[in-house]
């Protein structure tokens, strides 16, 4: 009924057992979910004494500062994990390389959520963006999709706060979305896929990959297109609206700024490309928004403008 508190000699040796870079990997990411679950769970002063507890201030808040002390001062040990468990994880094939993958992503997870001024001032950019191309490749499962996406927009919105989003981000985020209508007619799923292959960079499907001109996961008619863009579309408008929330700053005004980064983002990436005459007649983009329910059923239509409007 009640969760038994950790003990701090218990604490510190799962502290120990993570950041000993010696143990095996699935060793490791066990302990460091034993600390962030305790740091989730404790209601008075931690077990980890990362820092002084003050009876004035926010239980909650001082939680969450501390699981962010925890990723930054471990850095190093965290992306040590991530990396082991990622680089030879082999999803598709291997049950065991399919566990590995999704601790692994989840441990990179941490890493974007409570080191944000990290990620965002460009730490380990090249190696969390080849594990980022590894994970959206587009002939991925969609579960490893979904969450590829949700990491790419922590990641994309971090390095915005410092002004290093670039115009190849821009480029990926508007191509999230499976067989989403771009105006120029180019295909979202190619122009994904070009970006995954780019510096040879492995990914998590089969292990017979065809040119990186053909699409990926064919899908047979026009109709079955328009329905997969609804599902990713769906998803990716939530998790729009919900991963600014969970990253975890230093100065909480940073949260606003990701938010304010993303919304133009979409108004500029997606929503101008599905209404062109936007500037000139404008669009209601909080239509529908009060009251609307929260499943919304499949449109029955093969137009992915339709879909995406």
């Amino acid at each position: 009924m009640f969760a038994r508190k950790a003990k701090a000699s218990d604490l510190m040796g799962s502290l120990q057992r993570f950041t000993d870079m010696s143990r095996d990997s699935v060793s490791r990411v066990k302990h460091l979910k034993i600390l962030l679950d305790s740091l989730s769970t404790q209601v008075g002063p931690s077990s980890l004494d990362i820092i002084t507890f003050l009876s004035h201030r926010d239980p909650i808040i001082d939680l969450r500062q501390e699981k962010r002390q925890l990723i930054e001062e471990h850095s190093f040990e965290t992306f040590h994990l991530v990396d082991e468990l990622l680089l030879s994880a082999d999803i598709v094939a291997n049950p065991q390389g399919a566990v590995e993958g999704e601790s692994g992503l989840w441990t990179l997870e941490q890493v974007l959520c409570f080191a944000p001024e990290l990620v965002g001032n460009g730490w380990q950019r090249h190696a969390i963006e080849a594990i980022l191309k590894k994970a959206l490749y587009p002939r991925n499962l969609l579960a490893i999709r979904k969450i590829a996406i949700r990491l790419f927009l922590i990641f994309y919105q971090s390095l915005s706060v410092f002004g290093k989003a670039t115009e190849d981000l821009d480029r990926v985020f508007q191509c999230l979305l499976p067989y989403f209508p771009l105006s120029n007619g180019q295909n979202t799923e190619l122009v994904l896929q070009e970006y995954c292959h780019s510096a040879g960079t492995t990914h998590w499907s089969d292990r017979s990959v065809g040119s990186p001109t053909t699409p990926s996961n064919p899908v047979s008619n026009a109709k079955e297109r328009a329905q997969m863009l609804q599902v990713y579309l769906d998803k990716f408008l939530e998790y729009c609206t919900r991963e600014s929330s969970r990253i975890e700053w230093s100065d909480e005004k940073r949260r606003f700024q990701c938010a304010s980064f993303i919304i133009d983002r979409v108004i500029h990436l997606y929503i101008a490309e599905c209404f062109p005459d936007m500037e000139t007649n404008g669009v209601d983009i909080f239509g529908g928004w009060e009251g609307a329910e929260d499943t919304i059923e499949a449109l029955d239509t093969a137009d992915p403008i339709v879909i995406a409007r």
